[in-house]
Formats: structure tokens, sequence, C-alpha cells
């Protein structure tokens, strides 16, 4: 497995996904990554516990008032960013059911949640939004 690429090629959505699979079948890495869109591995520190809670508080909330079901940390295939892991992910129960399998990558979520942390770059937040946006 390659996970450094070369930082001029843009990988396809399922170079990225084959990759992705490749990670999670790696035990000797942690479950907090994600992957820029040239397949560079990036490494998240995990989050406190005071962050957690208002993940699931946002997401109980999603659900209560839109129905469908909101999903804490879930991997999302954008298309300029690679795959990336948003705090919150919604989607109504019909998008839920067209997922063909759990190792499914989710694409275009039609809401997606970043809670800032102390540590997040203004550029970071920027650039995930943007590609959060193209993907649909």
């Amino acid at each position: 497995m390659n996970s450094m690429m070369n930082a001029d090629t843009i990988l396809s959505p399922e170079e990225l996904s084959l990759l992705w699979a490749d990670l999670a079948a790696n035990d000797q890495l942690p479950d907090w990554y994600e992957l820029t869109e040239h397949g560079e591995l990036i490494m998240s520190p995990r989050h406190d516990t005071r962050h957690q809670r208002l993940c699931t508080k946002i997401a109980l909330q999603l659900q209560a008032q839109l129905g469908g079901e909101a999903v804490v940390e879930a991997a999302v295939l954008t298309t300029t960013a690679g795959i990336r892991v948003p705090d919150v992910i919604w989607m109504p129960e019909s998008d839920w059911q067209k997922i063909a399998s759990p190792e499914h990558l989710l694409e275009a979520p039609p809401l997606v949640v970043e809670v800032l942390s102390p540590g997040n770059r203004p550029k970071e937040i920027n650039h995930k939004t943007q590609a959060y946006l193209a993907s649909g």
C-alpha cells in the first residue's frame, strides 16, 4: 500500500475508495484519519468528550427535527478534497437505503456539520466547506 502519492496527482473516486479500504483493513492504524485528494494520509487528534457530546446532541436534534438519520463521524467522498470525516452528517432515510454495503463511502450528504475546535485553521475549514458544497 502506498498511501503517500505524488502531491500533483489527484486520485479518482475509485482510487480513493480502494486506498480507503486498504487503510481500513490495516489494524496497525488508528481509526481517526482522512485522505486528501492526492491520497495523502491526514492523522487527526481524537476529540475530547465535550466535542463528542456536542456532536451527539447535534445529531439527535437533526433526527428529531428532520427525520432521516444523522451519524457522527462518517467518511464522505468529496469531489475536490479526498475523503473527509465530518463531525455529523444527516441524510433522509431514502438516501440511507440506497447504500449498498456498510463499507460504502457516502457521497454528497445533504447536510454536513463540522464542529469547530481551537486547533482548526480558517484555511482548512474553508477548504472542507468548499469541498462539501462542490460535492453536492
